[in-house]
């Protein structure tokens, strides 16, 4: 599904009413659990990204439940993760 189609009500009505998503290309995760974090959340990700595919599963693990299915947006995470890791080995990370 496109990001301009999903819903806060779609996601409550398959049992996500509280989940945890992306908004940018870090290892954070964003509780959405009303609908001003849900707008606050879309809105954030649609101003970087455009409208990305959502990729939704609700019986994954709680932390891959909502994907985002796009190249930028995948190129933009694993560009973070190599730097955070050189960051890591450079500094050490205890």
């Amino acid at each position: 599904m496109k990001l301009s189609e999903l819903t806060y009500e779609y996601l409550q009505s398959i049992g996500l009413g509280r989940v945890h998503m992306h908004t940018d290309c870090s290892d954070a995760l964003r509780v959405i659990n009303c609908q001003l974090a849900f707008d606050d959340a879309k809105k954030q990700l649609f101003e970087k990204y455009g409208d990305v595919n959502i990729i939704i599963d609700p019986k994954a693990d709680w932390f891959d439940r909502i994907k985002i299915d796009d190249d930028k947006w995948q190129s933009d995470y694993e560009e973070y993760c190599q730097e955070k890791a050189a960051w890591c080995n450079k500094y050490g990370c205890d």
